[in-house]
């Protein structure tokens, strides 16, 4: 942590183990003043497991321990043809989101992302929200472009990648 701190950027924690939040957030506590994201699925989504996270004691563990972490909570996704973020989903969500006593993005996989748009800018509903745009399949250029249209930039962060790898700017 003491490398990312001097490097004066914000990190991203992106918990895949439930085991290891707490440790994790003791030992970051009074880490500095860096931006924060403390990321996990917390939520089952389209194709995706059950989350292996109970979403109501991660939010409480991140509220207590790292109060100026901007939560970054959303689903296990998988890759199904047709499949989408249903009303259910954000509903759930939502109703998740109570606890948290900050602002939240919430990651969205691009792929569902412009089938669910009625159902998932629901999400924005506070001001404070963000979503976050991320991809594992290859983000069309029609895609791109909706983006641009759909979305207002102030409440975006895009985590998208090309073929290759290398970053997608918008």
């Amino acid at each position: 942590m003491a490398g990312i701190a001097g490097a004066r950027k914000g990190a991203k924690l992106d918990f895949k183990d439930p085991s290891v939040v707490l440790p994790c957030l003791e030992e970051r506590r009074g880490g500095g003043e860096m931006p924060i994201f403390l990321n996990a699925d917390v939520l089952e989504g389209p194709g995706g497991p059950a989350s292996r996270f109970e979403a109501g004691e991660f939010i409480a563990v991140c509220n207590r321990l790292c109060p100026q972490g901007i939560l970054s909570i959303g689903w296990t996704t998988g890759h199904v043809e047709g499949g989408r973020y249903s009303g259910a989903m954000i509903d759930r969500m939502l109703k998740v989101c109570e606890q948290a006593e900050g602002p939240v993005t919430f990651p969205v996989r691009a792929y569902y992302m412009r089938d669910s748009w009625t159902e998932v800018k629901r999400l924005l509903e506070r001001p404070e929200d963000t979503l976050t745009v991320w991809n594992s399949e290859v983000v069309e250029e029609g895609f791109r472009a909706w983006l641009k249209g759909e979305v207002d930039p102030g409440r975006v962060y895009y985590d998208l990648t090309e073929g290759d790898g290398s970053p997608i700017r918008l």
